[in-house]
């Protein structure tokens, strides 16, 4: 297994298990973080492979979907509740034309059912594909 993922040009882990040495032994720093469901992904799990010397963090998510989950009420009320995503957005970390790019175009979803989360989430900024 580590032959093969010496070889190749993409590995894909959870970012948890992009810190298991023993899983990754010998494949060095990952140069690239794509980091999908960002929006559901708590601050401190994205720091195991920014740790092991990643240069560059690709995060996708939604920060109107599914948030951050977290149980514990204290953790929640210091603020571990809000997304590695969520945070980016909202302090500026990143913004439109700078580092962030929002969906204009909609292929998931019937256009009846996606008359919902256009009127309630997104407006007007969001278009059904045709």
């Amino acid at each position: 297994m580590h032959r093969m993922a010496r070889l190749a040009d993409v590995v894909v882990t959870t970012c948890a298990s992009s810190g298991n040495r023993a899983l990754l032994r010998g494949l060095g720093p990952f140069p690239v973080l794509v980091l999908d469901e960002a929006a559901q992904c708590i601050e401190p799990v994205p720091l195991v492979p920014l740790a092991l010397g990643c240069q560059s963090i690709t995060a996708v998510g939604d920060e109107r979907q599914l948030p951050a989950t977290v149980l514990d009420r204290v953790a929640c009320r210091r603020g571990l509740g809000c997304s590695f995503f969520e945070r980016c957005v909202r302090d500026g970390v990143v913004a439109m034309g700078r580092g962030f790019a929002q969906l204009d175009e909609q292929r998931r979803m019937h256009p009846s059912i996606a008359e919902f989360p256009f009127a309630h989430f997104y407006g007007a900024g969001v278009a059904d594909a045709e």
